[in-house]
């Protein structure tokens, strides 16, 4: 390394306040890897994550068929998952600092390949949810620890750039895993639980040649932080099952149950060193972007949910929405290879804006042809691709609004925003179609049209939170409309 860049990436450090000598920048320059060398892992590890969530929510109308349950109890697959990442993704990600993310991923990894092997003979029901929650609880810290060593391994200059190349790695994998669930769950559904395990067992061995990162802090995970966001998510996911079955009581003992949870939750997190969620990072800019992350992943898993159920009450096969999933995973990809370009010429705000904008006009286009089912399909592929600007967008800006010491804290975050937004919209999702309006498909497109509604108040809070709080960044230096006065920077004590 010659001197020049020495001083360029010691001057780089002190802009995120951290004390910084010469031989500790040799050493970040040493562990930095060449993205096409994660790449085959990042492949791998997709793939098994992706057979987690669209296998199983392709999969969800005939486990509810299997097992022969309603649709606001058989969604508690879904739900049980994404309750699990929400809880325990950061304490996960903890853990994964104080073993180290690369030993964290192979134990965390190995450990999803067994319980995933045992799911597939399972026939029980509760014990099926029981190993899904364990089997989510594994995803999220192997999640977290990608998403952290991806940031560890990346040189400084390019941080950015090596999350955009991750987030398109993932896109990729989503244009091959959708037609390749779809043609697996026609012959039977529980055989993507064979191909999960094994490509989780692959990521074991794929991981081994790069340097085991973690933190030299002495890492504490916060119990009581967990269990009260656990009991908060739910009660609230529990009340909305319990309204999908006409019980109205315990919807209503249930609710402010949750919500009273979320309260001792925001109190236990206040002044506590072990935190789960950093509240002294939940400040502009980083509060707006995980809100808005929030809100996209309620539309979008919503929708995801709700395309396999409507295909399931047209009697279509699970071949063509997997062939129509690929074909929503070929635009994002498109989108997600277009955004890197996009953001040095235009403003990050006002490319989330043209998302969510793009995003209401579909969702209006949504209900008023909700009768028509190949036009509901059309929008739902073109609202997907819309969707992909703001992640592409928000993402990397949830992970580099902080300075890299805090890269672990921050790091399960999204993973707990997309979670909780997740987990809230499948069981509402679910007790809506559960419930009687009437029947036949007028009754279907009656519901199909109230959750619409709920998507697009979502959608209306992010572009409302982007356009009305969010400011400009260090990142939009020097691109069209940069204003220095309207620059929002984080402060952190």
């Amino acid at each position: 390394m010659s001197d020049s860049e020495k001083e360029q990436l010691i001057e780089e450090k002190h802009i995120e306040d951290q004390p910084v000598t010469v031989e500790q920048v040799q050493q970040e320059k040493d562990i930095s890897v060449k993205f096409v060398y994660l790449l085959p892992f990042l492949l791998v590890a997709y793939t098994s994550s992706l057979l987690d969530t669209t296998g199983n929510n392709l999969s969800l109308p005939y486990i509810q068929q299997d097992f022969n349950k309603s649709q606001p109890v058989a969604q508690w697959v879904q739900s049980i998952y994404y309750l699990s990442q929400a809880s325990l993704s950061i304490p996960l990600a903890k853990l994964g600092e104080i073993l180290g993310q690369k030993h964290s991923i192979m134990w965390f990894c190995w450990l999803h390949s067994i319980v995933t092997v045992s799911m597939f003979f399972t026939t029980n029901f509760i014990l099926y949810c029981s190993l899904r929650f364990i089997q989510g609880a594994l995803a999220s810290g192997a999640m977290a620890g990608r998403t952290t060593i991806v940031r560890k391994l990346s040189p400084k200059s390019k941080a950015q750039q090596y999350i955009q190349y991750n987030m398109a790695t993932l896109s990729f994998v989503s244009i091959i895993i959708p037609s390749l669930c779809g043609l697996i769950i026609d012959v039977n559904w529980r055989y993507i639980l064979i191909f999960n395990a094994s490509s989780s067992l692959l990521s074991v061995f794929l991981i081994i040649p790069f340097v085991n990162t973690k933190s030299e802090q002495r890492q504490r995970i916060d119990i009581y932080g967990s269990i009260f966001l656990f009991i908060a998510i739910a009660c609230i996911d529990l009340s909305f099952t319990f309204i999908g079955e006409a019980k109205y009581i315990l919807f209503g003992c249930l609710l402010p149950a949750g919500l009273l949870f979320i309260v001792f939750f925001v109190f236990s997190q206040r002044n506590n060193p072990n935190a789960l969620v950093p509240l002294h990072l939940m400040k502009q800019p980083v509060s707006d972007y995980v809100l808005v992350n929030f809100t996209q992943y309620f539309a979008s898993s919503g929708f995801n949910y709700l395309i396999p159920q409507a295909f399931k009450h047209y009697n279509l096969n699970s071949t063509t929405v997997g062939l129509i999933q690929t074909v929503n995973a070929v635009g994002s990809l498109i989108v997600s290879v277009l955004i890197p370009s996009l953001t040095k010429i235009f403003l990050n705000k006002h490319i989330i804006q043209f998302g969510y904008l793009i995003n209401i006009i579909l969702l209006i286009f949504a209900l008023i042809f909700a009768n028509a089912f190949i036009s509901t399909v059309i929008i739902y592929v073109l609202f997907s691709i819309s969707l992909t600007i703001i992640n592409q967008t928000v993402y990397p800006l949830i992970l580099l609004s902080v300075p890299v010491k805090f890269a672990a804290q921050i790091g399960a975050i999204p993973t707990v925003s997309r979670t909780i937004g997740s987990a809230l919209t499948v069981s509402i999702c679910s007790s809506i179609l559960g419930a009687e309006v009437s029947k036949g498909q007028n009754g279907f497109v009656v519901k199909e049209q109230i959750i619409i509604c709920l998507f697009l108040v979502f959608v209306v809070v992010g572009f409302g939170i982007i356009g009305l709080r969010t400011g400009q960044g260090d990142a939009d230096r020097g691109k069209r409309w940069f204003q220095e006065g309207k620059v929002i920077q984080l402060k952190v004590e």
